[in-house]
């Protein structure tokens, strides 16, 4: 089996999460118009375009490639999060992505309550 298998799969899945469309990106990075429409036939780019693509939609050139994504550096907590936000459908990573983004926080725990109000204290002596 081919290790790239999938490469052109995991490049449509993405850009639709990110929003980007073919010509977007091949306008932005400056390939021609077919460009896009050939890599996701999985005909793999040179490796300055996989990286400014990869940059561009916000994942690794490891997981365009092959699917699987370096996480040594991750804690065990950060490794659930990732595998449980991958598991969710898209609709609700795009929920995440946009609390994510705006600094949600959920009001109803006590952590929240410290964050919101700036004691992000452990523990208090009195």
């Amino acid at each position: 089996m081919d290790i790239f298998y999938g490469f052109g799969e995991r490049l449509n899945t993405a850009m639709k999460i990110k929003g980007i469309t073919n010509s977007q990106i091949t306008e932005e990075l400056g390939l021609s118009k077919n460009a896009i429409g050939n890599y996701k036939n999985n005909n793999l780019p040179r490796a300055d375009i996989l990286y400014a693509i990869s940059q561009k939609i916000g994942v690794s050139m490891e997981w365009l490639l092959t699917g699987k994504e370096n996480t040594a550096d991750l804690t065990t907590d950060e490794q659930q999060l990732l595998a449980d936000f991958r598991s969710c459908s898209l609709e609700i990573q795009n929920v995440i992505r946009a609390a994510a983004a705006s600094g949600a926080v959920a009001p109803d725990t006590a952590a929240s309550a410290q964050i919101q109000s700036g004691n992000l204290s452990s523990s208090k002596t009195g």
